[in-house]
């Protein structure tokens, strides 16, 4: 990533994710493997012995590019509410969600036009949706997610620091 300096400018961006689409795609047997195994060791450490018997692994690559943005969605709103710890969870998935819009709106120049938010942006998907695919129950789910939520906020809130005065330092103010 920073070999091609793909924080830099959009060219360099758009050039290491062609290539890093292609070195997936040259893996792919490598990359679903590794997706089915994480899901089976996933699925048994849980406990989910009917799920583990009626496991389908993936089998292509482009079927999980393709429903990755669906994934992605899913991952973002997960856990769903079942019962009143899962409602509090989902709520609190809202609210994330909320703050990312609220935070990449309020300063939309700064973050919309640098590429390293972009390269942020596709880490955080990428947590989300690799998560999502991969594990099943609700709150394992949640204590991955919340790594990838929470680091993506702070970032955010870094990008916007000027916008809080609270996070000025003591030379700024």
């Amino acid at each position: 990533m920073f070999f091609f300096r793909a924080n830099k400018n959009f060219k360099n961006l758009i050039i290491f994710s062609l290539i890093s689409l292609f070195v997936i795609y040259l893996l792919s047997d490598q990359v679903l493997a590794t997706l089915n195994f994480f899901k089976i060791a996933f699925l048994v450490e849980t406990q989910e012995l009917t799920l583990v018997r009626n496991f389908i692994p993936f089998e292509s690559i482009t079927s999980v590019l393709l429903y990755s943005p669906i994934e992605f969605l899913q991952g973002i709103l997960r856990p769903y509410p079942d019962g009143i710890r899962s409602y509090i969870f989902f709520l609190e998935s809202l609210l994330q969600i909320f703050l990312i819009c609220y935070l990449i709106i309020s300063n939309k120049k700064r973050v919309l036009y640098s590429p390293e938010f972009f390269l942020v942006f596709i880490s955080f998907a990428m947590g989300i949706v690799l998560n999502s695919l991969i594990i099943e129950n609700e709150f394992t789910y949640g204590r991955y997610k919340y790594t990838f939520v929470y680091t993506f906020i702070i970032y955010l809130i870094s990008v916007n620091r000027a916008r809080f005065s609270f996070l000025k330092d003591a030379n700024e103010r």
